[in-house]
């Protein structure tokens, strides 16, 4: 039972070992922590091991291409990850889109209000242009009803 056991245990490091990528630069190799998903080194020679890229990592282009961006060195992750906080500190947050979108909202309400203020005040002015006209009319044929009612009667 032991034999098959340490057999057992052979092969499932043998496939944990396929499954990750293993990646060489200047005697070291690259692996990826469990636990963190971050990347650790190992020195081939001695075995040691450390969270630090080692001076000298160098990477093919092929190594990062297929790994995703992954292969990129701690550096460019930084500065990646620095311009996500970045962007991520100037989106803005829930509560001030939904400010923004209230205050867009109460504009264009304002701005609607004030155009149907300026449609109604327009409106007034025509209706009091058209009873102002109105009245000027009715004054005309007064005056020109009393100034020729007395040459129509001598006509009939």
């Amino acid at each position: 039972l032991l034999f098959a056991s340490a057999e057992e245990e052979d092969k499932e490091d043998e496939e944990e070992e396929s499954m990750m990528t293993i990646v060489r630069s200047n005697g070291w190799m690259r692996w990826t922590d469990e636990q963190s998903g971050k990347f650790y080194f190992q020195e081939e020679a001695t075995g040691k091991t450390q969270w630090e890229e080692p001076s000298g990592w160098t990477l093919s282009a092929n190594d990062d291409a297929s790994d995703g961006g992954h292969n990129k060195n701690i550096d460019e992750r930084e500065e990646d990850e620095e311009d996500k906080e970045e962007v991520e500190e100037n989106a803005p947050t829930q509560n001030e889109r939904t400010v923004r979108t209230r205050e867009e909202r109460e504009r264009r309400e304002r701005e609607e209000r004030q155009e149907l203020d300026l449609l109604q005040q327009q409106q007034q002015q025509q209706r009091a242009s058209s009873q102002n006209a109105e009245k000027k009319i009715k004054k005309i044929n007064e005056t020109m009803k009393s100034r020729f009612e007395p040459y129509l009667k001598t006509l009939n």
